[in-house]
């Protein structure tokens, strides 16, 4: 028998609006559920689990109270109402938001914590990262065989449509010097390969989190390792490609030189950007799972609006210059001036200077909504 009595439930105001209930009269046999009330009307339901707390968030200024409902094995019910907690409104939390100064120390010491703790799991993480990728065609005859096959599919219906089709099998005239150009399919290799590599880390990293949070909060596995080992699992899918790539230029009759050692330096770039936008990416897609279907839509647009498999020589400089403002296009173009046009990649020093400095700001943004948002993942959840 439980009594009304025994129900003891407190209640908090965290972060400005987080409202946080939690009943003490904590029993493994017991199952617990809640009613959150506003102005003793209720505005939400928590049904019945083993969880002896709920966490809701406040939009509206208001008296709120929760109700909580206490049922044991023999199916008896007690229920206790908490102490009442006042509500302003969420203008209190945007004021004192705009009251928070910029603050490059903790922008740098959120970079610091979360580079240590991806660095202290690294091993951890590239274990996880290679599972991940043994088993992502576990439920198909050919298995991992579908992670090459099916870009070499695209490949060839791009170069059919854009190659063959737009362009009548003609070369592309190289940027720096007119008079020498390359066969279509081994420029459009050295952009769309980087491409492919790019657009996968960028949707599997928006996922990440969300894929994973429930297991790693629960064997307390580091958040922030999460983003960075989904973009390692597309690297390893990168590398087969990239064997690719270098058959097709030896049959193209491009031969290997120093300066094809410069792929090392754009292959890591493309990670560490692509890990800095996972880790702002996968917060937003815990806050609201509509923004992975956004990025899904938005990767379509951005393939067709960067010179990935078309040349954007009839633009004016304007618009090429907005072009470039994308800085996965650095890497893009990095890759085509490190194998067909022997550059290397301090030779553009503005666009090099611009990329990582953008790799920096996003770093920051995405390591501070991690720092903030990553105690509350489980409540997201």
């Amino acid at each position: 028998m439980i009594s009304n009595q025994e129900v003891k439930t407190s209640v908090e105001l965290t972060e400005g609006n987080r409202l946080y209930a939690e009943c003490h009269n904590i029993s493994e046999n017991h199952e617990y559920a809640f009613y959150v009330k506003k102005d003793g009307k209720k505005v939400d339901t928590f049904w019945y689990s083993n969880k002896p707390n709920c966490v809701y968030w406040l939009t509206e200024p208001g008296v709120y109270t929760v109700t909580t409902f206490v049922r044991n094995p023999q199916g008896e019910v007690a229920v206790a109402d908490s102490a009442p907690v006042n509500f302003e409104g969420v203008s209190i939390i945007v004021g004192n938001a705009g009251k928070r100064k910029f603050d490059p120390l903790a922008w740098a010491k959120n970079i610091k914590s979360v580079a240590e703790e991806i660095w202290k799991n690294r091993t951890r993480m590239v274990r996880i990262a290679a599972y991940d990728h043994k088993m992502a065609g576990k439920d198909s005859y050919l298995g991992i065989v579908w992670n090459v096959l099916s870009p070499l599919i695209q490949i060839g219906a791009y170069w059919f449509v854009f190659g063959m089709g737009i362009r009548g099998g003609r070369p592309v005239a190289s940027p720096y010097d007119k008079s020498v150009t390359i066969p279509f399919l081994a420029w459009m290799l050295c952009g769309l390969i980087p491409w492919l590599f790019i657009n996968a880390g960028i949707v599997r990293g928006a996922a990440s989190v969300y894929s994973k949070a429930a297991i790693a909060l629960r064997l307390r596995y580091p958040i922030s390792t999460i983003p960075a080992g989904s973009v390692l699992i597309d690297l390893f899918d990168h590398f087969i490609m990239l064997g690719i790539l270098v058959i097709t230029l030896l049959v193209h009759k491009i031969w290997p030189n120093i300066y094809w050692l410069n792929i090392v330096y754009y292959i890591l770039a493309a990670y560490l950007m692509l890990t800095a936008l996972a880790m702002l990416t996968s917060t937003l897609t815990m806050i609201a799972r509509d923004f992975q279907l956004l990025i899904n839509s938005l990767m379509r647009l951005l393939f067709f609006m960067t010179p990935v498999v078309w040349t954007p020589d009839l633009m004016g400089p304007k618009a090429q210059f907005i072009l470039k403002l994308n800085p996965f296009l650095y890497i893009i173009d990095g890759f085509r001036d490190s194998l067909l046009y022997n550059k290397n990649f301090w030779e553009r020093p503005v666009w090099m200077a611009y990329f990582w400095i953008f790799f920096v700001i996003l770093l920051a943004i995405g390591c501070g909504a991690q720092k903030r948002y990553k105690d509350h993942f489980l409540d997201l959840l």
